[in-house]
């Protein structure tokens, strides 16, 4: 039995999608609205090349010999996985509004990396809601709707 193929061709998934939540008090527009965040879905590739560049390899040595260590015919590594780093990275790619790779915004906060900025503008639980939403745009929670957002965000 052959299966149609253009029922899988969506030109939607080809694209970058971006969604959209409901900002936070901290950040309002000129009519006292908090303003919306953007988000970009990221693809699993991307996730897990943020995370192998939070991930630092060293050779295990002999402490007598100061030799690399083996296990069989192999190199032993010790990796250490940084994983606060990588979720803010995930964030700071994800972010589209507010643009947390802005050069602007860095330059106002005085940081130098990108990666410094989620704590910066977000703090205690606007800080786990703009995580939430990083979730939510790479498919790792469930989107909830608009008033369990709200309703989450105001306790």
């Amino acid at each position: 039995m052959e299966t149609n193929l253009n029922a899988f061709m969506k030109p939607e998934l080809k694209e970058e999608q971006t969604i959209t939540l409901p900002g936070i008090d901290a950040f309002k527009d000129d009519k006292g609205k908090p303003i919306p965040f953007i988000l970009r879905k990221l693809s699993r590739e991307k996730i897990a090349e943020i995370r192998e560049n939070c991930t630092t390899r060293t050779i295990v040595k002999d402490h007598r010999t100061n030799r690399p260590m083996v296990s069989g015919n192999r190199i032993v590594y010790d990796e250490q996985y940084d994983s606060d780093k990588a979720g803010r990275e995930i964030m700071v790619e994800c972010f589209v509004q507010p643009d947390l790779t802005s050069e602007k915004l860095r330059n106002f906060y005085g940081v130098q990396l990108n990666s410094e900025l989620p704590d910066i503008l977000f703090r205690g639980k606007d800080f786990d809601y703009a995580n939430k939403c990083v979730l939510i745009a790479c498919g790792l929670a469930d989107e909830e709707t608009e008033d369990e957002v709200i309703k989450q965000v105001k306790n």
